[in-house]
């Protein structure tokens, strides 16, 4: 299970001791959080600051998740495939042009996914599970950090892991939100392929202390 800081929590002024805290304790990717104060109603990251970091650790991979409307989508997204993340995902609720979304990542190199909202079906996935890297399942409402887990997640993971053996699809599955230590330990048992960890983990005092937990899980 590959783990993720979500770098929407980390403080201003502490984001460099953050940052490298987390390097040296072995994070897997970094997950940026993008929004334009319309699809949800806070604002967040620009593609300078990604390509800051990316510079500073290339060795990271790079996660940009895009909670935005379809307009702001097509403004920024030249600007945040120039960073070359690993991966894109982007909201099922607010996309119309899902496949040529999928296809623009293919044809850059980067992993496609499609991302919801715990209100929203999984059934509206399924005319893309088989053109996806993977499904990106939001366990609280997106926009803001700090939100508690919502346990019917765990059902939304169920249905997809058997959607995923019973059509032979091959996207990974990614959970966001509100993940702590028991969270994390019933996830790893339901073989989520990725997680995402925000405030849990930038806010902690020692870091790789909660990474090391987490490693210890598999």
């Amino acid at each position: 299970m590959l783990i993720g800081a979500s770098l929407l929590s980390m403080p201003l002024f502490g984001a460099s001791k953050v940052l490298q805290s987390l390097y040296m304790a072995g994070i897997d990717y970094w997950h940026i959080d993008v929004m334009d104060g319309n699809f949800v109603p806070n604002l967040a990251l620009n593609a300078n600051w990604v390509q800051s970091i990316k510079e500073e650790y290339p060795s990271v991979p790079m996660d940009i998740h895009f909670m935005t409307t379809e307009k702001a989508l097509q403004n920024v997204a030249n600007s945040f495939v120039a960073t070359s993340p690993l991966w894109i995902s982007f909201h099922n609720e607010s996309i119309s042009m899902v496949d040529s979304w999928i296809q623009s990542c293919k044809k850059n190199g980067i992993q496609p996914g499609l991302a919801i909202s715990p209100e929203t079906s999984i059934d509206t996935l399924q005319p893309f599970l088989s053109s996806l890297s993977f499904v990106l399942l939001m366990s609280v409402e997106p926009g803001f950090g700090g939100q508690h887990f919502r346990k019917e997640t765990y059902s939304k993971i169920e249905a997809l892991q058997d959607i995923r053996t019973r059509e032979g699809c091959s996207f990974r599955i990614q959970v966001d939100g509100g993940i702590q230590l028991e969270e994390a330990k019933q996830l790893q048992k339901l073989n989520v392929d990725m997680i995402v960890i925000g405030s849990y983990l930038v806010h902690h005092p020692n870091p790789s202390e909660v990474l090391q937990s987490l490693s210890e899980l598999s």
